[in-house]
C-alpha cells in the first residue's frame, strides 16, 4: 500500500512533500505431511522478517522570493532554470557594467541600438526590450508604461547578488515576465572599510569610484559613488554618468531586520544613431543624422524591507518602495527630412508594497 502526502505553498514560500511506503508482510505458512505413514511431519520454516519501513523526504524552493527573509536553497532542488551570480564572480568577471555582465549568460544578448554603447537594450530569450522583469531589492525597476529598464542607472558595484530565472514567472512576478525575471539584491556592511578607485582611457575616458563600508553589531552601513565621462567613439556619443547607491540595515534581534536602500542615478549621453554597411566602411565615426540627438534620464529609487521569523521555519517579510523617474529624449534621424524630429519629456512617479509569508514546514 502506497500513501502520498503533498502541500504547496505560495510565491516565495516552499514546496513540500514526502512518500511514506508501508509493505504489509506476507507470512507464509507451508505444512508439509510426510509421505509415509508414520513418519514425523517436519518442522515449519520460520516466517520471513517484516520489511523495514521506506521513508522518503524532499523540500524544493519554487524560485527566488521576492524579499530576502527566506531561507536559501541549493539551486539543483529549484524547479526552474536559474543563475545566481555571486559578488566574487561579479568582481572576477571584469565586466565595466550590469549590462556587460548580463552578456555573459546563456539567453542573454545586450545591443546597442542608440550607438553610445551606455544605453543599451537588453533581451533575455528573445524577448527585446520588454520581456523581463527586473527587480532591486524586492522593487521592480521596469518602467510603468513599456515594461523597459535602464541597467545602466544601477551600479555594478553595489550589488551583492544576482539571481537570473528563465522561463515565464508571470505568475509569480507580474506581467511582463515572459522571458524570465531578475533579482537584483544591493550589498551589506559586511565589515568596516574604505576605497577609492580613479582610471581613465582612450576617447577621454575618466570614472571615479568612491565607497565606505561597516558593521557595528547591530547595524551595518555601505555607500558607494560612481562618476564617468567620455567623449564617446563616435560623434554625439559623448556623455556622463552618475549614481550613488547606500543601504543601512539593523538587525532587531529574533530573526528580525529592517533595512533602508537608496539609489540616485542620472545619465546624460548623445545618440549618434545607426549606421548602413556603407557608412561603416567610410566612416565609423560619423553620425550624419543624428548630431544632436540625445537621451537625458535620471531615476531616485528608495527601498525599506522589515523581514521577522516566525518559529523554527515559517517567516514574514513587508517591503515599500518609491521610485521617481524623468527622461529628456530628442530624435530626429533618417526620417526627419520627410516627417520631422520630435522631442519628448515624461515623468513618473512609482510607488507599491509586497508582503511575503513563508512556510516551510514539511508534511
Amino acid at each position: 500500500m502506497r500513501r502520498f502526502t503533498h502541500r504547496s505553498g505560495t510565491f516565495g514560500g516552499k514546496v513540500a512533500g514526502h512518500a511514506v511506503l508501508l509493505s504489509v508482510p506476507l507470512l507464509l505458512l507451508a505444512s508439509v505431511s510426510s509421505a509415509l505413514a508414520g513418519s514425523p511431519a517436519p518442522a515449519q520454516d520460520p516466517p520471513p522478517p517484516a520489511e523495514p519501513e521506506i521513508r522518503i523526504e524532499e523540500e524544493v524552493t519554487v524560485t527566488a522570493t521576492r524579499l530576502p527573509n527566506d531561507e536559501p536553497a541549493e539551486r539543483r532542488l529549484v524547479p526552474a532554470h536559474v543563475t545566481v551570480i555571486t559578488r566574487h564572480e561579479i568582481e572576477s568577471s571584469g565586466a565595466r557594467t550590469l549590462q556587460d555582465l548580463l552578456t555573459l549568460e546563456a539567453g542573454a544578448l545586450v545591443f546597442d541600438q542608440i550607438g553610445n554603447d551606455v544605453q543599451k537594450s537588453f533581451d533575455l530569450r528573445g524577448f527585446a526590450g520588454s520581456g523581463t522583469r527586473v527587480f532591486l531589492d524586492g522593487s521592480p525597476i521596469n518602467d510603468p508604461r513599456n515594461n523597459s529598464v535602464a541597467l545602466e542607472l544601477v551600479p555594478l558595484r553595489a550589488l551583492d547578488r544576482i539571481e537570473i530565472t528563465r522561463g515565464s514567472v508571470a505568475a509569480l512576478a507580474g506581467g511582463g515576465s515572459e522571458a524570465g525575471a531578475i533579482n537584483l539584491w544591493t550589498r551589506h556592511g559586511a565589515e568596516s572599510g574604505a576605497s577609492i578607485e580613479a582610471a581613465a582611457g582612450d576617447f577621454a575616458t575618466r570614472e571615479a569610484r568612491v565607497g565606505a563600508w561597516r558593521n557595528w553589531g547591530v547595524g551595518d552601513l555601505f555607500a558607494t559613488g560612481n562618476w564617468e565621462e567620455t567623449d564617446g567613439f563616435r560623434e554625439n556619443a559623448d556623455g556622463h554618468l552618475t549614481r550613488v547607491q547606500a543601504s543601512l540595515g539593523f538587525d532587531l534581534g529574533e530573526k528580525r531586520r529592517l533595512e533602508l536602500s537608496l539609489i540616485d542615478s542620472t545619465s546624460d549621453y548623445g545618440s549618434p544613431g545607426a549606421l548602413t554597411l556603407a557608412e561603416l566602411d567610410a566612416d565609423r565615426d560619423q553620425s550624419p543624422f543624428n548630431e544632436l540627438d540625445y537621451i537625458d534620464e535620471d531615476m531616485s529609487h528608495g527601498t525599506i524591507q522589515f523581514s521577522s521569523g516566525l518559529g523554527s521555519s515559517a517567516s514574514f517579510g513587508a517591503n515599500a518602495f518609491l521610485r521617481d523617474r524623468d527622461d529628456d529624449t530628442l530624435t530626429t534621424g533618417r526620417a526627419a527630412a520627410s516627417f520631422g524630429g520630435f522631442f519628448s519629456r515624461t515623468s513618473s512617479e512609482v510607488a507599491g508594497a509586497t508582503l511575503q509569508l513563508n512556510d516551510g514546514h514539511v508534511l
